[in-house]
């Protein structure tokens, strides 16, 4: 078994209860990693209870006020796919504050019921309660109910989504995997060090399923767009639907993620991709 797939196991003793850490405009996807940073009381908390337990913090997405499927044509806020990971943490960290906004009266925000179950792998306490984290998400899974546990944030019970590899597509599957990544070369910055990334990545042994994951999450694709592919748990098919999502990303018109995709490209040079897996 690789470190990889070590990394990514829910424990033998998982019992489908979950904490749940809802954010506005992040879909974190199994196999990528995430920073965060936790400042709030009741996330301190949650925190705090998954640092003595389970070390398990559920990513979870708020439905955005007059929208269907979350946000449409909206991609993140912000994507670099060479920008330092620590950039996250603020951004991430205000929108957590900002998730307050979407609360009216005793209301309780709705969340997308496919979520992503994750595993903390780093944690770093900082003065005045705060901490960063970073996660590396590990299980799709799908809210059945929420429970009230008595704790400050929200917790459900959820049905895991186990990776499925059709019979029927093995013989084209590392056609499959050629074509996506073919795809995704086109779209990403075309530095040296990015390129590398990218080569390191297609002579890897690493499969279908984590590799469609890591490009979901990275590229600047509509929050729906995003959450779709978190709930397609037949890794053929999603990255069929990933490779039809890159090739509308790279048309011309100038889209909102099209644009935040050109931007990027403007200043890639800090960080290489895909990103590392090291828990350093």
């Amino acid at each position: 078994m690789s470190e990889l797939d070590d990394l990514t196991k829910l424990p033998s003793d998982f019992d489908g209860r979950v904490r749940l850490f809802p954010l506005p405009s992040l879909v974190l996807m199994p196999h990528a990693m995430q920073p965060l940073h936790f400042y709030e009381p009741r996330y301190c908390e949650l925190l705090a209870d998954a640092l003595k337990t389970d070390e398990l913090i559920t990513m979870a997405t708020y439905k955005q006020p007059g929208s269907q499927g979350g946000s449409e044509g909206k991609p993140p806020a912000k994507w670099n796919p060479t920008a330092s990971q620590a950039g996250w943490e603020s951004s991430l960290g205000s929108e957590a504050a900002d998730a307050e906004a979407l609360q009216s009266g005793d209301d309780i925000p709705e969340i997308h019921s496919t979520v992503c179950i994750c595993k903390i792998v780093s944690h770093v306490p900082l003065d005045g309660d705060r901490s960063n984290v970073l996660l590396v998400g590990i299980k799709r899974a799908t809210i059945t109910s929420e429970v009230d546990a008595g704790r400050c944030y929200r917790m459900a019970t959820v049905q895991p989504l186990h990776d499925m590899y059709p019979p029927a597509g093995a013989p084209g599957r590392i056609q499959l995997r050629e074509q996506l990544l073919h795809t995704f070369g086109k779209v990403i910055p075309g530095t040296d060090s990015v390129q590398q990334s990218l080569q390191e990545l297609i002579t890897s042994s690493m499969g279908l399923g984590p590799i469609t994951d890591i490009i979901s999450h990275t590229l600047p694709l509509p929050i729906a767009a995003k959450l779709s592919l978190l709930k397609q748990p037949d890794v053929d098919q999603r990255a069929r639907d990933l490779i039809a999502a890159i090739i509308q990303l790279a048309t011309p018109a100038a889209s909102p993620w099209q644009l935040a995709l050109a931007a990027s490209q403007k200043s890639p040079e800090k960080l290489p991709f895909p990103p590392s897996f090291s828990l350093n």
